[in-house]
């Protein structure tokens, strides 16, 4: 793979580096301004951009994916953090992110997951996750929360939902996902990258 690297502290990309150069990838670029991300993708055209969010500001990761699908569309984006999970993920999916990782993952692991992620077969031809399972956005919304553990009563509460509309939610997931229980749909998402465990 060819890997940009962005919005992380010095160390931490240093870190990366090694880590995924030691896979036989190559970092092409790395950059702490994310207003770069449309040149470096322009001039190296990667496989992946990791997007490090590590305090969530209004219209980051939104900005971050214009930038880069505008300029270089084959190019998947791996966003990691170490905020509050289920706020990121639903801003970096709904954006069109590949996948969310939690920074706590050990460098080693957090390789092998975006490794997982961009060379999944069922990711090729490149495709978003909504687009790969038709989810609507309040679909990918009680997905993430399913896979935060969160119970119908929860869930209803966090979207201000009745329970009847959010059992119905689960079932569409379910149908579209080709499951049959709410551990196999969080499965099924964390395979296809519409969401990611939290480590």
């Amino acid at each position: 793979m060819r890997i940009i690297l962005a919005d992380g502290p010095e160390l931490v990309t240093k870190s990366l580096t090694r880590l995924f150069e030691q896979q036989m990838h190559q970092v092409v670029a790395v950059t702490n301004q994310p207003t770069e991300l449309a040149g470096l993708a322009v001039k190296h055209q990667p496989d992946v951009c990791i997007l490090e969010v590590a305090t969530p500001r209004e219209g980051l990761i939104e900005g971050a994916m214009r930038s880069i699908t505008a300029c270089a569309s084959h190019t998947d984006v791996v966003v990691v953090t170490g905020a509050e999970l289920s706020q990121v993920r639903l801003e970096a999916l709904a954006a069109g992110a590949l996948a969310v990782v939690s920074k706590s993952s050990h460098g080693a692991d957090l390789v092998a997951q975006v490794e997982r992620r961009v060379t999944w077969p069922a990711r090729k031809p490149k495709q978003t996750g909504r687009d790969l399972y038709f989810l609507t956005e309040r679909e990918l919304q009680v997905l993430a929360y399913l896979a935060s553990g969160d119970s119908t009563e929860r869930i209803s509460s966090r979207l201000c939902l009745s329970h009847a509309t959010v059992r119905s939610h689960v079932q569409s997931l379910l149908s579209k996902l080709g499951v049959h229980s709410r551990a196999s749909a969080v499965a099924a998402g964390v395979v296809a990258g519409l969401i990611s465990w939290c480590a």
